[in-house]
């Protein structure tokens, strides 16, 4: 397989296993453990609240990696263990056997998400690096709409069937990600052994508004708080969707596993969407325009007076998710260096898993009287995250135009 095509694919499903089933299914799966009585509906939030612990001390442990052969290793590790806690997790039913695995699989899943996209677009151009990157996280919506479809269709009524479904789908994905560390590893080796041979020409290549000093510019500043928020109003429909339908509509689990695959279908398309834009449509007003949706898409999952309208919502939410991912990933490419990339979209990642958790926990004590609310405060949020995005915007216009006049 051509190396840039197994590196986009390796990337997608990388993406499928760290967020859309370790992040996203986990909503379907967590809602199901608490109608069997496992655990309260509360704890689902304070489970996901702990799996992005763990996905933090993984950006963490990223963010010190420096020698690409030991991240390749280590991204290896995450792979594993992302893939085989679906088939141990739910082995033993008490809380604190999930609490443990929960934290493992963040760990797994950072190492995925902010390990691998790094190795699946580094010999794409700069200009091509945005459909790669739409392609790579339309990965994660992708297999949170198999995995939905499939355990609502054949496993629904039993918890260890549905996490078995969802492992045998990791497995699947894991394949590619594994072929492609294979390859990485020989391309370190031979690095090392022809140091002056250039195998990756197109890391070379920086934008014009590139910092190379490697401390962040105030628009990255900024970038990095919008990305505060929009990790925070990630948790509202992401992980509360499936209890909004069953306590609104009194629907049963299975149907609300069902309607959960409109956001993975969101997600998909949102994500593919932000790669065919025409390139004249720049990566700011791209995120600009995608967190608009996000507001309208979480507005109307709380306002929703009936089924089709919220899901609506919820597909618009997702479309936000899908979308806002890879542009923020490419921003990041176009203002840092090449060789700063991984540290930097890990940081980001621990910026957005930070807000993530905190209204985890602070969400999950309302969650049992009042889902609703939480759905508003995600308004809220998603509007605090486009005013921050709006003001990096301004920043890297301001920086770009000096760059020309100068």
């Amino acid at each position: 397989m051509d190396r840039k095509l197994l590196g986009t694919l390796a990337g997608s499903c990388a993406l499928g296993i760290g967020i859309g089933l370790q992040r996203s299914q986990f909503a379907v799966l967590g809602e199901i453990m608490a109608d069997e009585r496992w655990f309260a509906n509360s704890e689902i939030g304070v489970l996901s609240g702990l799996s992005l612990a763990g996905y933090i001390v993984g950006c963490v442990h990223q963010t010190s990696i420096k020698n690409e052969l030991n991240n390749i290793r280590t991204v290896r590790i995450g792979l594993a263990l992302g893939v085989l806690s679906f088939f141990i997790e739910p082995l033993i039913n008490t809380l604190s056997w999930q609490v443990i695995w929960r934290l493992i699989a963040g760990w797994a899943s950072a190492q995925l998400v902010t390990g691998i996209p790094g190795l699946g677009i580094r010999f794409h151009a700069l200009d091509n690096k945005r459909r790669a990157l739409a392609y790579i996280f339309a990965g994660a919506g992708f297999a949170a709409l198999l995995a939905s479809v499939l355990v609502s269709l054949l496993a629904s009524s039993s918890i260890i069937e549905s996490w078995v479904v969802t492992g045998l789908i990791a497995v699947v994905l894991a394949i590619p990600i594994h072929n492609l560390l294979d390859i990485c590893i020989e391309e370190e080796l031979l690095k090392r052994f022809e140091p002056q041979r250039d195998a990756n020409p197109a890391s070379a290549q920086v934008m014009p508004i590139a910092d190379t000093s490697g401390t962040w510019t105030r628009g990255l500043r900024l970038l990095a708080g919008s990305t505060l928020f929009f990790g925070a109003a990630q948790v509202t429909v992401l992980t509360y969707f499936p209890l909004l339908l069953v306590t609104r509509f009194n629907v049963s689990e299975a149907a609300a596993a069902s309607s959960f695959a409109n956001v993975g279908l969101g997600y998909t398309i949102g994500a593919l969407a932000s790669g065919y834009m025409p390139k004249k449509w720049g990566t700011d007003l791209l995120m600009t325009v995608s967190a608009s949706i996000g507001i309208v898409g979480t507005l109307a999952c709380a306002a929703g007076s009936n089924i089709p309208a919220v899901g609506l919502g919820g597909f618009a939410f997702a479309f936000w998710n899908g979308s806002m991912m890879g542009l923020l990933l490419h921003r990041i490419n176009q203002s840092v260096p090449a060789a700063q990339a991984r540290t930097a979209w890990s940081q980001f990642s621990l910026v957005l898993s930070i807000g993530f958790l905190a209204f985890t926990f602070i969400s999950a004590p309302i969650a049992n009287q009042n889902v609703t609310l939480i759905i508003w405060i995600g308004v809220v949020l998603a509007g605090l995250h486009l005013v921050l995005q709006l003001l990096a915007r301004r920043d890297f216009q301001m920086r770009l135009s000096q760059h020309a006049a100068s």
